[in-house]
């Protein structure tokens, strides 16, 4: 990326971590290597990242998609942490 081209910031829902997790030629997978490549800036929160978490840890994905192991969804949660810039506190709009 050119110093005179900023990034674009990003937040992705959990499906694009999910569906980038289980097959990195998917769409959701070149969403995430553009975060890779560094042309996407991604912002996550501690909830995204819970939910992220419990979500390539289920049983019924695990079956769908036999080749997201412990290793694999672990080493695919530490990129994330490494990469994205965290929101500690995300504000919440009234209703």
């Amino acid at each position: 990326m050119s110093a005179d081209r900023p990034k674009v910031g990003a937040v992705f829902d959990c499906m694009v971590f999910l569906q980038g997790a289980a097959k990195r030629e998917s769409a959701a997978g070149a969403c995430l290597f553009l975060v890779e490549s560094d042309v996407i800036e991604l912002y996550l929160s501690h909830g995204i990242m819970a939910e992220v978490r419990d979500v390539l840890a289920r049983p019924r994905v695990r079956q769908k998609f036999p080749a997201l192991t412990d290793e694999v969804a672990h080493r695919f949660l530490a990129a994330l942490e490494k990469r994205a810039v965290l929101v500690p506190e995300v504000p919440r709009l009234p209703i």
